[in-house]
């Protein structure tokens, strides 16, 4: 969840807004997808650049991926492309 809060947090910043926006005329916003949230974040040709095999890792994240039995990506892998998703977004 972290790059997902790191996520909505950059296009707060984009957009200028106080909060993430999360009311009836917003409700697509109210998404995991990271490739959606990216789009909005002003920061997707800088990920894009800077970390892109990262980003690969983690593009296709998902609140089920706790629930996996058979991981996509391993675990140190997953830390790794986090923080340097994280690093970029921050």
């Amino acid at each position: 969840y972290a790059v997902e809060c790191a996520l909505k947090a950059s296009i707060c910043r984009h957009q200028e807004w106080v909060e993430y926006k999360l009311d009836v005329d917003y409700r697509l916003m109210k998404t995991h997808s990271f490739e959606f949230l990216i789009s909005f974040s002003g920061r997707e040709s800088l990920i894009r650049q800077q970390a892109m095999t990262e980003w690969t890792v983690l593009k296709e994240w998902g609140p089920d991926w706790r629930y996996m039995t058979d991981p996509i990506a391993d675990t140190d892998e997953i830390f790794r492309a986090t923080e340097a998703i994280l690093q970029v977004l921050l």
